[in-house]
């Protein structure tokens, strides 16, 4: 599991069995990966190619880098939170990978929450703002359990 950058990263060790290989592990070690906010599929944005590596943004980023790239259907479950109002990764992200692993067969699960943010959707963890916050915690654990 992980937000933002951290959910780039937990997307990418449940597509991309390369990571987990070169530790030893393969993707079946992964029972299930909880996405939060995460850039999984870089649009056109001078935004994501600066801060994905890319000189310019007429220069494509690699698609090394983009979990999206590796989904065959047989990755395992994934849960994708995001916020709708997220201004710093646009929701589309969650929504274009959850639509490719349904297209290629896999499980998947999106959980939009209306007219949250980027930063107020990982606040939902911190004890003293769960009772303002969406269920993120909650959605998570319960995905967890699940698998």
């Amino acid at each position: 599991m992980g937000h933002s950058a951290g959910g780039h990263i937990a997307a990418l060790l449940t597509l991309d069995g390369r990571y987990v290989q070169a530790v030893g592990l393969n993707r079946s070690d992964i029972r299930a990966t909880v996405g939060l906010a995460g850039p999984y599929d870089f649009p056109v944005s001078p935004g994501y190619h600066k801060l994905f590596g890319a000189a310019s943004a007429t220069q494509p980023v690699s698609p090394e880098i983009e979990p999206i790239n590796f989904v065959d259907g047989r990755e395992p479950p994934m849960l994708l939170l995001q916020g709708g109002g997220d201004a710093t990764v646009d929701p589309g992200n969650a929504i274009r990978l959850a639509d490719k692993i349904r297209r290629m067969g896999g499980q998947v699960q999106v959980i939009i929450y209306p007219k949250r943010g980027h930063v107020s959707l990982v606040a939902g963890f911190a004890y003293p703002l769960r009772w303002f916050e969406p269920p993120v915690l909650a959605d998570a654990v319960a995905f967890f359990h699940r698998h």
